[in-house]
């Protein structure tokens, strides 16, 4: 990804070097030449957040496609989307589209601008939107409508059960040198369990990564000392504790390969020192 340079850095690098990743549009592109990466993501107040980056080829690539006459992502919540009504403007792109089902946007720019200053851009954008409170009972789908080339209308993914974090509560403060023990409800099986500990302190910033496979989330576990206050740090460490379940979905053939994963995602932030 590229860095925004300024000043007489950027004026030197732009004669030396370009942006390592690159973007093409999807009118070149047929359907099984793109690689998809795709997330499903529930928070604490119910919203979904829905994204997808396509790429060429494969999860390799630092070529990622922009997305151009016509064609489209769309996701819905229950319902297939080959459902959806799709009406196009005279430009060939999409004007409007059916109620329950919501067009993804954003993703990497293909302008004017950009093509004068390619190693401003930021090429490996996410398409997104978001989506309101959604019924964990239902399927998330998400659909790549094209206008050349063959559709895949049929990635999905399931969400989690719904969790809270029980303790620690939400800015409580807490004492150096003790363990710290996390509770959430609802555990279970046939999900995976991510918890990251972040730690930014006066003079240093600290993350630990803790994986917990399908089977085993009992609903705790314990944080190391050295994990909440890193070895060195001074003053105060502001700590965000992310719990994160995720399960795999189906992502529709006709793509080249990739993945969907719908997550619950929950996080508090306590103090330590």
């Amino acid at each position: 990804m590229c860095k925004l340079l300024t000043g007489l850095t950027l004026i030197s690098i732009m004669f030396i070097s370009g942006c390592s990743d690159k973007k093409v549009g999807s009118s070149s592109l047929p359907t099984n030449a793109i690689y998809a990466e795709m997330y499903i993501t529930q928070f604490h107040d119910g919203e979904v957040t829905v994204q997808a980056r396509l790429r060429t080829g494969s999860i390799n690539s630092n070529t990622y496609v922009k997305l151009q006459n016509g064609d489209s992502l769309i996701t819905s919540v229950g319902r297939p989307v080959t459902e959806v009504t799709i009406t196009n403007d005279l430009f060939g792109n999409l004007g409007s589209i059916s109620n329950d089902f919501r067009q993804l946007h954003g993703g990497p720019d293909l302008d004017l601008l950009d093509i004068l200053y390619p190693f401003l851009s930021d090429y490996s954008e996410f398409y997104w939107t978001q989506l309101p409170y959604t019924d964990t009972s239902q399927p998330v789908l998400i659909g790549f409508y094209r206008q050349a080339y063959n559709n895949a209308l049929n990635s999905q993914a399931s969400l989690p059960p719904v969790f809270s974090i029980n303790s620690p509560a939400s800015n409580s403060s807490h004492v150096m040198g003790g363990d710290l023990q996390i509770n959430w409800d609802n555990a279970g099986s046939g999900y995976a369990t991510r918890i990251v500990i972040e730690a930014e302190c006066e003079n240093n910033n600290w993350q630990q990564e803790y994986n917990i496979s399908p089977g085993n989330d009992l609903g705790y576990t314990t944080i190391a000392a050295n994990d909440l206050y890193p070895i060195g740090a001074i003053g105060v460490c502001v700590v965000t504790i992310s719990i994160d379940r995720s399960l795999v979905g189906s992502l529709d053939p006709q793509y080249a390969g990739g993945s969907i994963s719908a997550h619950q995602s929950r996080s508090i932030t306590i103090s330590v020192q």
